[in-house]
């Protein structure tokens, strides 16, 4: 900005000085054409006398008129030589003033472009700032452990979740999925809108429990939001078994399902 003003007061001041500098000469040249048209129309300086009174009676009023006929003539000579001076030094005046008016025009588009590139620059590193404190205060969801709960009243009838909110802020879930690793497919499963707030955990049921010889092994997401307009992906690996009773008469271990979470901290596809 300061810039613009520096430039815009040197040009109104070159601007100033060149028209008056132009204006000067003019003046000058109309005053060196008058003082030489003056001295043209002065008899002194005609010599019309001299030139003609040789000449018979009859032929001297000739002489004359010829004589101040050519006076006339260098008069007009002087007019049209001060008219040509003048339209000259206006002519180098504009030629001056365009290319210093262009000169100083492309400086200050320079200035323009200048401004513009640090105002976006000022912008990027705002954004960047604004960026990182995102990142510094969001929610961080990870999924911690994993276990047989119940949906409708049934027992066993779904895979559960928990998931541990590890940021500064809350983690609102948009969408839960699961991919299962021999397939593109996924289904969306999750309770929408889950709240999870910081440094707490929350329990959500991913999917149905499979048959007790089919286990599983699936890759599962959830999709999540913080503080900003940023979306967030975790990712983590569920593992689904049914176990038999397995053990002797003096210790044995009741039939149960095993859900184990793994890759839940630091996956490589996290956001």
């Amino acid at each position: 900005m300061i810039g613009l003003i520096v430039t815009a007061v040197v040009t109104v001041a070159f601007g100033a000085w060149l028209w008056m500098s132009t204006e000067a000469l003019q003046l000058k040249i109309e005053h060196h054409a008058t003082e030489a048209a003056n001295r043209y129309a002065d008899p002194r300086h005609i010599g019309e006398k001299g030139e003609c009174l040789s000449l018979p009676l009859p032929e001297r009023a000739g002489c004359v008129a010829a004589v101040r006929e050519a006076s006339y003539e260098r008069q007009r000579n002087e007019r049209d030589l001060e008219a040509q001076q003048i339209m000259a030094a206006w002519t180098r005046a504009i030629g001056i003033a365009t290319v210093i008016g262009s000169a100083f025009g492309m400086f200050g588009l320079s200035l323009i472009f200048v401004t513009f590139r640090e105002t976006r620059r000022t912008a990027q590193v705002a954004q960047e700032n604004l960026d990182a404190y995102y990142e510094s205060e969001r929610a961080t969801l990870h999924a911690v452990s994993g276990q047989i709960g119940n949906k409708s009243g049934h027992e066993g009838d779904v895979v559960g979740i928990e998931i541990e909110n590890k940021g500064r802020s809350a983690g609102r879930i948009i969408e839960m999925g699961r991919q299962y690793p021999d397939s593109t497919e996924g289904d969306s499963t999750a309770k929408k809108w889950t709240v999870v707030p910081a440094g707490q955990k929350v329990l959500i049921p991913a999917f149905p429990v499979p048959s007790k010889d089919s286990p599983v092994s699936t890759v599962l997401w959830i999709k999540y939001r913080s503080v900003g307009p940023r979306i967030y992906t975790s990712y983590f690996t569920v593992q689904v078994s049914w176990y038999e009773q397995v053990g002797n008469s003096f210790m044995a271990i009741a039939p149960h399902w095993s859900v184990k979470v793994t890759h839940n901290d630091g996956h490589p596809d996290d956001t």
